[in-house]
């Protein structure tokens, strides 16, 4: 029974956290204090809730919904905590202070300036192979989720704008690393967050069941 209410109190605590998180500005403490927290009553909830259906001989239709929810709302925790922590390094400098949502208008940016630049370099000296190679090899690269080879790098060897291009191709390959890695810490962390409404909605059915 004590364990019941603690689960219950912890997961009201949890929510709380996401609350929180919503507001950058509140002074209600740190975030980063808040998301230890916020790990630790996650880890502790997991013992605590073996410890309270141990001793249950049955279990409903309503406590396996409960459990179901507990494991992909603890699931994603995990795996969000550990996804952040994991992300690699040259990845998080790739994206710079760029959020998830502005990633694809910074590529659209790039692809803009290496279109202006390589047709600025046809006018000037009307070489129209190197438009050919950039629409052939380069401007693939140049779009969201592209994954570029080194055949965009060897087809501009000879080509004096080689350089400048090669700095947005860079860009352009860091941007899309950490746009999948961001997407798919995102989706994790919808599911975690959906889960933990989850519990909340079914806590007190179970509650008024007992």
């Amino acid at each position: 029974m004590i364990s019941g209410w603690l689960l219950t109190a912890l997961v009201v605590m949890l929510a709380v956290h996401h609350w929180r998180s919503q507001f950058y500005l509140a002074p209600w403490g740190r975030i980063s204090h808040w998301r230890r927290v916020h790990a630790g009553a996650g880890l502790f909830a997991v013992p605590l809730l073996i410890v309270h259906v141990m001793p249950l001989r049955s279990v409903s239709t309503l406590e396996i919904a409960l459990l179901s929810w507990f494991a992909l709302c603890a699931g994603g925790g995990l795996l969000a905590w550990r996804w952040s922590h994991s992300t690699p390094r040259e990845v998080t400098r790739a994206a710079g202070n760029q959020l998830l949502e502005s990633i694809p208008s910074e590529i659209a940016r790039l692809r803009a300036d290496a279109d202006a630049l390589v047709l600025q370099r046809v006018r000037d000296t009307g070489n129209r192979a190197l438009a050919v190679a950039y629409r052939r090899d380069v401007v693939r690269c140049l779009s969201l989720g592209a994954r570029c080879s080194e055949r965009a790098w060897q087809s501009l060897s000879e080509d004096p704008t080689r350089d400048e291009l090669a700095a947005l191709l860079d860009r352009a390959r860091g941007l899309n690393s950490a746009y999948h890695e961001l997407l798919g810490l995102r989706i994790v962390q919808i599911v975690h967050v959906a889960a933990g409404y989850a519990l909340l909605v079914f806590l007190p059915l179970h509650i008024l069941d007992r």
